[in-house]
Parts: C-alpha cells; sequence; structure tokens
C-alpha cells in the first residue's frame, strides 16, 4: 500500500526548519517518492502541519500507583503524541509490574523513568528519599534498558528535610556506575519549593545530559533574581549542556516567569505535559496541543516547539532508533496538526492569564504508516 501526504508544510527535525515537500509511505516505510505503476492513496494536508510523531516527556501514565496515572491512549493519541516518557511515578517497588502488565496494553509507545525512592511517587503519599536502594535500581535498570531510560529525583523543602544534597548526589552516584557499565542514565530532578538547598547547589550536581523538570515553577526560588533576569546558574547550566522541560501541569508555571524568561530568550528545551490523574482534562494541562498553543501564543518560535516535542526528547532518551525523520526507510510514525481561530482563556496558580486567538488540533496520528486517529 503506497500513501502520499501532500499540501502540508513539513517540519525537518534534522535541520529544524520549515519546508513545504510531499512525504511518501509505503507498507509503513518512509520512501523516497512515487512507486512506477503502484496506486496511491492521498492525504491531503493543506493548511497542516506534518510533523514526526510527538514524544511527550514528562506525563504519569501508570494506573496502579496510589490513582496517579492517567491512560495514555485516550489523551496522547488524539493530540499528535505517540511516545510518552512516564516521568518516574515508579520505584523499584512497582515498575516491574508496570512494565510487564501496563506497558504492553498500551497502543502509545511508553518508556519510562526510574523513581530514585522505592516506593516511587502518588497522590496518596509522599515518598521517603532516604529509601534509595542503590542495588534493587541498578539490577532493574540493567534487566530493563529497553523501557528505563534514566532516574528521577523530586526535589521540594517538605521531602527533603535536612538531607541537603545527599539524595540527589547518591541518585548520581547510582546514574554513574551505570554508565561507567555501559548504560545511558540521565537524572531529571523535579524543582519544587526549595528551602535549605539552593537552585544554584542542584544546578551544580547536574551534569551535560540531565534535566531539571518544571522550569518555570513559582514557588521559593525560581530561574529568575529578584529583578526578573535569569539567574547566571541557570545560564551556565544551559552552556555545560543541562535541559529544561516545561512539564507545566495546572501549576508549575506562571505566565509572568514564562513571559519574563522569553523576553530573555530563554525557552523550554523540552515540552512535557505532567499529565496525570490529578489534572487530566483540566486547562492548561490538557495535553501536548494546548501546550503547543499556548507556547506558541507566548512567542516561542514553532520551529522550537516542535523539536522540544521531536528530536530533543529522542535524542536525551536514545530513542532515535524508533522516531520517525522522514527519510527513506524511517517508520511512518507521523503527526498531521493544524491552527484554528478559537478564543481560549488560561489562568495560572496566581491568576495570571493569556488569552489564546487559536489553538492547535490534530488532524491525524499515524504509526507505521497504520492511521491511529483521523478528525472528522
Amino acid at each position: 500500500m503506497v500513501s502520499v501526504i501532500k499540501n502540508g508544510t513539513v517540519y525537518e527535525s534534522e535541520s529544524n526548519r520549515l519546508s513545504r515537500r510531499d512525504i511518501w509511505i509505503e507498507d509503513g516505510k518512509i520512501i523516497s517518492g512515487p512507486v512506477d505503476g503502484v496506486p496511491f492513496e492521498e492525504i491531503d494536508a493543506k493548511g497542516c502541519y506534518v510533523l514526526p510523531a510527538l514524544i511527550d516527556s514528562h506525563v504519569h501514565v501508570n494506573r496502579e500507583n496510589g490513582g496517579f496515572g492517567t491512560n495514555s491512549d485516550l489523551l496522547c493519541i488524539p493530540n499528535g503524541v505517540q511516545t510518552v516518557l512516564d516521568a518516574g511515578s515508579l520505584g523499584t517497588d512497582g515498575m516491574e509490574r508496570f512494565i510487564n502488565c501496563e506497558i504492553p496494553k498500551c497502543s502509545t509507545r511508553v518508556f519510562a523513568l526510574l523513581y530514585a525512592a522505592s516506593a516511587g511517587q502518588s497522590l496518596d503519599w509522599e515518598e521517603d528519599l532516604q529509601d534509595i536502594d542503590a542495588g534493587a535500581i541498578l539490577t532493574l535498570y540493567k534487566k530493563y534498558p529497553q523501557v528505563i531510560k534514566g532516574l528521577k529525583i523530586r526535589y521540594e523543602d517538605r521531602l527533603i528535610g535536612s538531607s541537603g544534597l545527599k539524595p540527589l548526589k547518591k541518585c548520581m552516584e547510582i546514574s554513574e556506575r551505570l554508565q561507567t557499565e555501559g548504560f545511558r542514565c540521565p537524572v531529571t530532578v523535579h524543582l519544587g519549593r526549595l528551602g535549605m538547598v539552593r537552585l544554584a547547589e542542584i544546578l551544580d550536581c547536574l551534569r551535560p545530559g540531565d534535566i531539571l523538570a518544571h522550569v518555570f515553577q513559582s514557588q521559593g526560588e525560581t530561574i529568575l533574581d529578584e529583578n526578573g533576569m535569569l539567574r547566571d546558574e541557570v545560564k551556565e547550566a544551559r552552556k555545560k549542556g543541562v535541559f529544561f522541560d516545561f512539564a507545566h501541569g495546572r501549576l508549575n508555571f506562571t505566565f509572568s516567569i514564562i513571559r519574563s524568561a522569553g523576553r530573555q530568550g530563554f525557552w523550554p528545551d523540552l515540552l512535557g505535559t505532567d499529565i496525570h490523574k490529578g489534572n487530566v482534562f483540566r486547562l492548561p494541562a490538557f495535553s501536548a496541543m494546548n501546550t503547543i498553543s499556548m507556547m506558541n501564543a507566548l512567542g516561542m518560535p514553532l520551529p522550537w516547539i516542535f523539536r522540544a516535542l521531536t528530536r530533543t526528547p529522542a535524542e536525551i532518551w536514545n530513542f532515535t532508533d524508533k522516531i520517525n525523520r522522514f527519510v527513506p526507510g524511517a517508520p511512518a510514525d507521523i503527526s498531521i496538526i493544524r491552527e484554528c481561530p478559537k478564543e481560549l482563556e488560561l489562568t495560572d496558580r496566581e491568576g495570571g492569564s493569556l488569552t489564546l486567538q487559536k489553538v492547535f488540533t490534530t488532524k491525524m496520528t499515524m504509526h507505521n504508516g497504520q492511521v491511529l486517529y483521523a478528525e472528522l
């Protein structure tokens, strides 16, 4: 079966540019052009953007851990997302069951970060950051490297107490050991309200390729100083290769911080939604389409937005063999999205507002050339 996507604006992830060309597909793979003598089906993408299928770098999709996760197929595929990274919902206590019993049921491609504390995260309890079992983490990570793609730890004053940097340093030591044994293991740090520990200390611990999540959170110390300027330690962290994830959810940002950072040329490297059961179907979290709409309205250039949802997460967590780059032989994993005029009012946790005049919606999500979702 041969098909062609015509008339769309194509995002070229390797060059981070937009182009106008047709995308040809045969038997679930990208091909260079039409096949002589073979009929083809035409998909009209006029007025649409044609992208490699999107990656949500920060979701919670396990549904057997304190009611925290939500349904990835329901929330992601209709919003152009085909690959998700569960952002450390589970520690060693529950990860193996998640991998063997929940992930196989998903049409969405699911990878996961392993939470440092054994019990993982939940809406029903707070994890004990003293309970970091290095031996159990090493064993599980080595057993499931095809699914587990890094470690995660939350840093908030109420969780770390007087422990300071000890939990983070232990997490980094485990990561270093895995990497010396040939396992790629970036560490993601959830940035919350800090107390004894300063943001500069956390960033100093992070290495090139590590990630700071909830970059625009507003509680306690933020990425901006008292004058609204980007902190020097944040600039230095980006220079050394630390990545910053939006991971906004409903509560982990304010529009004022995003606007101030954007005016200084600072945009997130990743656009995780932080969708979970506590915020599902509630604005502004809701979906990757809503995130694209919001960041576009705030001034983030579209190619940068698209990169943050495709190539950057693919490279950080080594999904590159799975993600379509629109080259012959690559899997036809494709999202077709478009802008529609619609007024939508969004508010942040502090009452700040943003009025959208247009929103992005999904026309089609395709996996290996098979349509998983199509707009009627």
